[in-house]
């Protein structure tokens, strides 16, 4: 089954392989999330005055779509270049703004990630990816109450704003609200059981909070079934057998994230410290150096 829009030239065998799987590779965190919000966006957009039948979106709108459809298959060069030319052609295209933002967002380029949110919102205040998606960052940013603002307005325009509730379940969380966050996570799950950032954001309640580590671990494992490449969750579900002293299952899961993230100091120094746990200590010695050579802070 062919998931994707036919522009996109299928070239590369890891897109083939994804696509013979019947699944678009899913991004997994914030700004995938984000992405996610500007596609189901403009598909909604479909319905505003003015569109017809024959002609639901602007040529810059399904630039953009395909864009965002190119950057979740890995092709970020061709994605940006879409993106790139629907602003050209219509610099007031809030949808093409608010895309681009949600790359900058995934990619953790968060200060130029906001002037296109910026500009979308002073285009369009209704923008309800844009108010998320600008909630979220000032949620990392530690600005909950100025992050608050923008999150309750995009859900007062989307109730089933996915994004937005997974941002308010941070803020709660970051609040030490721990039953507060768990009913926005809820209430994403109960409409989406199949939302990766919700059943991680799930397990750090469970895990940091109310130290339930087994059940934290169910979250993540389910959170592996539907994206078994999910770094995040990879490196939690590790995280959480360690301190239970599973060292074996531990390192089983960094040995797949170092597969997939090779050069990823935050994942080498944590099996140095599981191998150091089983006694390992030259091996441990070893991944401890390569983490060094990488970040030696």
């Amino acid at each position: 089954v062919l998931l994707i829009p036919n522009v996109i030239d299928i070239q590369t065998p890891k897109q083939v392989s994804a696509i013979s799987a019947g699944t678009i590779i899913p991004i997994i965190q914030i700004g995938g999330e984000l992405i996610k919000q500007v596609l189901d966006f403009i598909d909604s957009d479909t319905d505003k005055p003015g569109n017809t039948s024959t002609n639901p979106i602007t040529d810059e709108d399904k630039l953009v779509k395909n864009a965002l459809t190119l950057y979740q298959l890995g092709m970020k060069i061709q994605a940006i270049n879409n993106l790139d030319k629907a602003i050209e052609i219509n610099p007031y295209n809030d949808m093409a703004l608010a895309g681009k933002g949600a790359i900058l967002v995934d990619q953790e380029k968060n200060t130029e990630a906001i002037v296109y949110l910026d500009k979308a919102l002073e285009i369009n205040p209704n923008n309800y990816v844009a108010l998320a998606g600008k909630g979220v960052i000032l949620t990392d940013k530690g600005k909950f109450y100025d992050a608050l603002v923008y999150l309750d307005k995009a859900l007062e325009l989307n109730p089933n704003n996915e994004l937005a509730l997974n941002g308010k379940a941070a803020v709660a969380f970051s609040e030490g609200k721990f039953n507060e966050a768990l009913t926005y996570l809820n209430t994403v799950l109960d409409t989406n059981p199949n939302n990766e950032l919700a059943l991680i954001e799930k397990s750090g309640v469970y895990y940091y909070g109310l130290q339930r580590y087994d059940e934290a671990i169910t979250y993540l494992e389910r959170a592996l079934e539907i994206n078994p490449n999910n770094e995040l969750a990879l490196l939690a579900i590790a995280t959480a057998h360690g301190l239970l002293d599973r060292y074996d299952k531990a390192i089983f899961y960094l040995d797949k994230a170092i597969e997939l993230d090779p050069n990823n100091d935050d994942l080498l120094a944590p099996k140095a410290a599981a191998l150091y746990s089983q006694g390992n200590y030259y091996e441990a010695i070893t991944f401890a150096d390569l983490a060094l050579s990488i970040n030696p802070n």
